[in-house]
């Protein structure tokens, strides 16, 4: 042990090894830092994405019901909205969307199957009484496409039963 601390390569060589610690620790440190941040970063990420998709997932079951309640003349953007719905649905409110756009008689009003859309979406954390969603009477258009859509369904009624 003497012979290292007379040598003449004994300041070089703490020099070296205070090199290799202090590299070593300033590598570690960093890796450390740099994987704590990107987690930091993709969790923020991944919260902001699953609220995109909430928020797009709303304005889509919202469109649908918005289209449906007009009774548009074409109904090809209805149909893709509804299927792009039954996709991601929970089957309990694929069920009642399904029974009023079909209009079953048990059917759940436009407002309760919005509030079942919306109970999924934010997982029951924020729950909304039907009767404060605000919805408007049909415009005169709407009104006339109404009464031609009802007069069908009673015409193909009146066809398969005679």
């Amino acid at each position: 042990m003497q012979l290292f601390i007379d040598s003449p390569w004994s300041p070089f060589i703490c020099f070296i090894t205070f090199q290799i610690i202090f590299f070593t620790i300033k590598t570690l440190y960093g890796s450390y830092l740099t994987s704590k941040i990107n987690f930091i970063f993709s969790r923020k990420a991944a919260s902001q994405k699953e609220a995109y998709d909430s928020r797009v997932k709303a304005e889509l079951l919202a469109e649908l019901l918005g289209e449906w309640q007009s009774f548009p003349d074409e109904t090809a953007k209805i149909r893709s909205l509804s299927y792009k719905a039954f996709l991601w649905l929970p089957s309990s409110v694929a069920e009642e969307l399904s029974k009023l756009l079909s209009g079953k008689p048990d059917r759940k009003s436009v407002r309760e199957v919005l509030v079942l859309g919306r109970q999924h979406i934010l997982n029951n954390t924020d729950p909304l009484p039907p009767h404060l969603i605000i919805d408007f009477e049909l415009g005169e258009e709407e009104k006339a496409r109404q009464a031609d859509y009802a007069l069908k369904k009673v015409k193909q009624t009146l066809e398969t039963q005679g």
